[in-house]
């Protein structure tokens, strides 16, 4: 659309200043001055451009020519260009004068805003006029409008042109209708008796239709049993846990506001002197120890930062807790004993499991304050729609209790069932919580809520909105009001809106990403005369057709609409019949109407293609990202020799043959070992607070001149940040702003070695940058060795290690990766010299539930084992069907996905599964495809999808015996050669399972590409017939069918 926008402007403006030229006049031009006179500065120029009486047949046509007046070019025109670029600096410097406040940092900001403004309007002739606007400071809908029409005369076959925003109708019949205010294009025709009406539209918003009832709004929502309030309810009384529940253990001994909460956010820049405290708080037991942490805390204020239920034992914070946050706190009990007796007590330690039993995991928000409790219906469901919970009926259901703040919207889910347990009473849904985190129930909602103003979405596509208040139809700025950019709808008249007033809103949104589809329609008559007409109108609507196949449920569809009616209005002569006081008057009207609906105009549907199956976490391969690393385990710290830390950018293909040409950053280690058993280590930090690496399964480092004799090893987890032993951190960072001030850029001394002197960045030992030096270490080791590598003709290696095999004696990958902010390489190695180059490091898992299944994302740029799709025929075939194109732009295979699934040894079966936190649709199909490939063609494969796989569902079953090996296969299923268990919906598919049994071999299975073909087009007759006769002024008989 800008596109189209800033073509008209240039024509428009480079067509009237050519033309122009020869004769504007110095008073043409005003040039842009303020209200003093003086002219504006060279950044603010702001022209306007007034055209008059400028002929084009001056320009065009001979004198015998122009003398022609029905020459549509020797009319004058009148236009009007006017705009305004606006380029506006400003430079802000916050600092502190008082010697106190020194440590506060300084700060510095540069703000560069733009603006462009553009009108032409104005008349050519007496039949065009020009309107066009842009303006980049309004809000994204209404940034830009243009109108251009063109009228013709009375005799003219052509009556009427208009282009640009403008309202687009057709003439309503029965069946067909269309009034909306779009960008698009309308024509009007008339040749003799015949009459031409055709728009058309490439509409910029998608439709959407609200209603609301007086000054309340209607909800409904789905919550997933995943999507509690997290890190926002904690349980207080640290000591007295065996009394959780209260309601079956309790009451708790406490004395009412003595709770006392610290909190340290881990984040050393915002630490405040003289507010900020430094101290260590205790933890939980740790092998036969007591856990500890030193950190800068904040106190925090009752009723502003948190709120205390102390019967309940629960505190409640009121800001946003972040996951690296910890959290500590003091209490009196009823005897006015202080707990602890001295410092603080930590609920919270960033993400540490073993804090996690002071977290409640049972809290919902129902996505809307102010709940009416009138009609309010809230249900439990499991993933087959059975009810397990219902708000209206709780008896019925015992298993679940359910408490509800209406004023916030928050609803607590417990389950009493005996025996009660804190775990199990706080924790409703045992498969939610982590670390699998699985959805197996639905929270269901229906509410009404209060509203002072009536939400919409935003960027509303200007005046595309209907407004109905009791099936009235509303005015804009006369009935109502309406901001286009936020969605906010108000009346005029408040009183207009009662308790039980029915409003309907109709409307076009536009997306971020466009939502585009193509609009045409027409109509033409034939009206002879007054007592008879013939007509037919024509409409479609479809989206952008899809360059490849879309995924389900984003699928381009199409609407057709065709129709024809006749319209027969006559008055027979009767003679001398009853002497002809008696007038007869027939009207026949009839109408034919066909529809058709193709959900999907591509003619298939993604439901799986494996791409993002392979859940990976790059490192960055910078030098600025890696840094000296500590001293790790079963090393002398007296044999550290140097490494010296550079990139260099390279060629993709370089590396792999299979990837692009573009340039890759490669990490360069050089070393030189002059002794025996030197080492050396880097590190790079992951997360300053720390990542859940829970669902990683494997480490992939591609690396090139290791030696024989030289070894590599990756720690990953939490290494010492003490680089050079000494106990002090070490930082150019001396106000603890966490920016390189000036000055500041001085180095910092490791042992002997001067470290980052005038490098423009900030060297420091701090690798959270939360001001401490953190010297506790918990990490799993991992060695570049042989059993996990593919090398490749490049001289470039590839390692994948299982994150479970890591080397003995390194603390188990169990108890590291709930908790992973660092990784550290170090090399060991005698007498060598040399350089290590690393051009990936990934650490990689899926997003599959498995069972007695060893699952791998592969492709076939990473995988030199995977068998290259493309290297079958048919699958090439296939995809271009479905993607056009096989290879890139420089001639390569086109990246491929698929699921490797390998037994485990010992088990003959297995599966994968995945749960949709929102139900896929498949009514719109007919077959389900998917390819597969394998080597031994022994056992049984299957796919189940249902609500339930385990009660309702689809199946189909093959024996692999029936699969040709080493090949691969597609495999077709029509939806009638499926089996059902239980009570299936096509439209509810919640669950899809993949397995085998009966296999004996540890050999893997490929999956690839699980798609929908088959559309279900619908189709439709519409008909309506009337006759009605008029009998003098006093009987009328109709006669419809319909």
């Amino acid at each position: 659309m800008k596109k189209v926008v800033f073509f008209i402007l240039f024509v428009t403006f480079f067509l009237f200043i050519f033309l122009s030229f020869p004769v504007l006049s110095r008073s043409n031009l005003i040039s842009s001055s303020d209200s003093s006179g003086k002219s504006s500065p060279a950044f603010l120029q702001d022209f306007r451009l007034k055209i008059t009486d400028l002929s084009f047949s001056d320009l065009f046509f001979s004198s015998s020519e122009r003398k022609s007046k029905n020459s549509f070019l020797s009319e004058n025109f009148n236009l009007k260009i006017k705009g305004k670029k606006v380029i506006g600096i400003k430079y802000t410097h916050f600092d502190y004068l008082s010697p106190q406040a020194r440590k506060e940092k300084p700060s510095s900001t540069v703000e560069i805003n733009q603006k462009l403004q553009f009108s032409a309007k104005g008349s050519i002739g007496d039949r065009i006029t020009v309107n066009v606007n842009y303006d980049d400071t309004a809000p994204r809908s209404e940034q830009q409008k243009i109108n251009l029409v063109y009228r013709g005369r009375k005799n003219d076959i052509i009556q009427e042109v208009a282009l640009g925003d403008i309202k687009l109708a057709l003439p309503k019949t029965e069946f067909t209708s269309y009034n909306k205010s779009l960008f698009g294009a309308r024509l009007k025709a008339k040749w003799k008796d015949f009459y031409l009406t055709g728009i058309g539209s490439v509409t910029r918003g998608i439709s959407e239709v609200k209603t609301f009832t007086g000054k309340t709004t209607t909800e409904e929502k789905e919550i997933p049993d995943t999507a509690y309030t997290k890190r926002t309810y904690f349980k207080v009384f640290f000591d007295q846990m065996d009394k959780y529940p209260p309601e079956f253990f309790g009451p708790f001994s406490y004395t009412q506001g003595t709770v006392e909460v610290w909190i340290d956010d881990q984040n050393g820049t915002n630490n405040i002197s003289g507010v900020t405290t430094h101290m260590t708080v205790i933890g939980e037991p740790v092998n036969g120890a007591t856990d500890t942490y030193t950190g800068y805390f904040d106190l925090q204020y009752p009723g502003q930062d948190y709120t205390v239920d102390y019967s309940k034992g629960i505190i409640k914070f009121n800001k946003s807790i972040g996951e690296q946050y910890v959290i500590a706190l003091a209490y009196k009990d009823a005897d006015g004993n202080r707990h602890p007796a001295s410092g603080y007590r930590m609920i919270m330690k960033g993400p540490d499991d073993k804090y996690y039993k002071y977290r409640l995991w049972d809290y919902y928000y129902l996505g809307s304050q102010r709940i009416s409790q009138d009609g309010f219906v809230l249900q439990i469901k499991d993933l087959s729609d059975n009810i397990v919970y219902d708000w209206e009926n709780p008896d019925r259901y015992p298993d679940y209790k359910v408490n509800v703040d209406f004023d916030f919207g928050i609803a607590q889910v417990v389950k009493p069932t005996s025996p009660v347990t804190a775990e199990t009473y706080y924790k409703p849904f045992p498969d939610a919580y982590p670390p699998d985190s699985l959805h197996r129930y639905t929270i269901y909602t229906r509410y009404t809520h209060s509203v002072g103003v009536y939400l919409l979405h935003p960027d509303i596509v200007p005046e595309s909105e209907r407004v109905y208040v009791n099936g009235k139809l509303l005015t804009r700025d006369k009935d109502y009001l309406i901001d286009y950019s936020s969605g906010y709808l108000s009346f005029v008249d408040p009183n207009l809106i009662g308790s039980d007033t029915k409003i309907r809103v109709e409307y076009e949104w536009m997306p971020v990403m466009g939502g585009q589809a193509t609009f045409m329609g027409g109509r033409i008559e034939y009206k002879p005369g007054r007592i008879f007409s013939l007509g037919s109108t024509f409409l479609s609507q479809s989206a952008s057709p899809a360059d490849k196949i879309p995924p389900l449920g984003l699928s381009p569809a199409s609407h057709k609409v065709w129709e024809a009616d006749l319209n027969l209005n006559f008055r027979p002569n009767l003679g001398s019949l009853w002497k002809g006081n008696f007038p007869l008057g027939i009207l026949f009207t009839g109408e034919l109407s066909h529809s058709n609906i193709n959900p999907n105009t591509f003619g298939a549907g993604m439901l799986e293609d494996f791409s993002t199956s392979k859940v990976e976490d790059p490192l960055p391969l910078g030098k600025d990202s890696w840094r000296l690393g500590s001293q790790p385990p079963d090393v002398d710290f007296n044999l550290r020799d140097k490494v010296t830390i550079s990139d260099e950018r390279i060629k993709a293909e370089d590396v792999n043959p299979s990837w692009s040409s573009n340039e890759i950053t490669v990490l360069k280690l050089t070393y030189d070992f002059t002794g025996t058993d030197n080492w050396d280590s880097v590190t790079c930090p992951i997360s300053p607070v720390g990542k859940d690496y829970s669902h990683m399964k494997y480490l992939e480092v591609w690396v090139k001149g290791i030696p024989d004799d030289v070894k590599v090893y990756l720690d990953i987890g939490i290494v010492n940040e003490d680089v050079d032993g000494d106990g002090i951190l070490d930082t150019e960072d001396v106000n603890g702003d966490g920016i390189l001030n000036p000055g500041e850029d001085t180095g910092i001394m490791l042992g002997d070695r001067l470290i980052g002197k005038d490098n423009g960045k900030l060297d420091t030992e701090d690798l959270d940058r939360d001001g401490i030096l953190d010297t506790t270490e918990n990490f799993s080791t991992y060695l570049l060795s042989s059993e996990y590598k593919k090398e490749f003709s490049t001289g470039w290696c590839k390692y994948t290690i299982p994150l479970s095999d890591y080397i003995s004696g390194s603390t188990s990958w169990d108890l590291v990766k709930n908790l992973v902010k660092d990784i550290r390489i170090w090399v060991k190695g005698s007498n060598w010299s040399g350089t290590i180059e690393f051009a990936r490091i990934i650490t990689f898992g899926d997003r599959w539930q498995k069972s007695n299944v060893e699952v791998k994302g592969v492709n076939n740029y990473d995988d030199p084992d995977f068998p290259n799709p493309f290297d079958s025929p048919e699958f090439r075939s296939y995809y271009k069907r479905m993607y056009k194109s096989t290879k890139t732009s420089e001639g390569k295979w086109k990246k491929e996905s698929a699921l490797s699934l390998l037994p485990i040894s010992g088990d003959t079966s297995g599966y994968i599964q995945q749960t949709f936190i929102s139900a896929r649709d498949f009514s719109n199909y007919r077959q389900i495809n998917f390819w597969i490939y394998q080597s031994k063609g022994e056992g049984n494969f299957y796919l189940k999808f249902g609500q339930d796989v385990e009660t309702n569902y689809y199946s189909y079953t093959t024996a692999l015996s029936s699969v040709t090996c080493n090949q691969w296969v597609k495999i077709q299923i029509p939806f009638s050669q499926l089996e059902i268990e239980g009570s299936p919906s096509f439209s509810e598919i919640k669950q899809i399972r993949i397995g085998f049994d009966g296999v004996t071999t540890c050999t893997p299975i490929y999956i690839d590409d699980i798609y929908l073909t088959g559309v279900s087009e619908k189709n439709g007759w519409a008909q309506r017939y009337i006759v009605r006769t008029n009998f003098s002024r006093f009987l009328t008989l109709t006669t419809e069918y319909k």
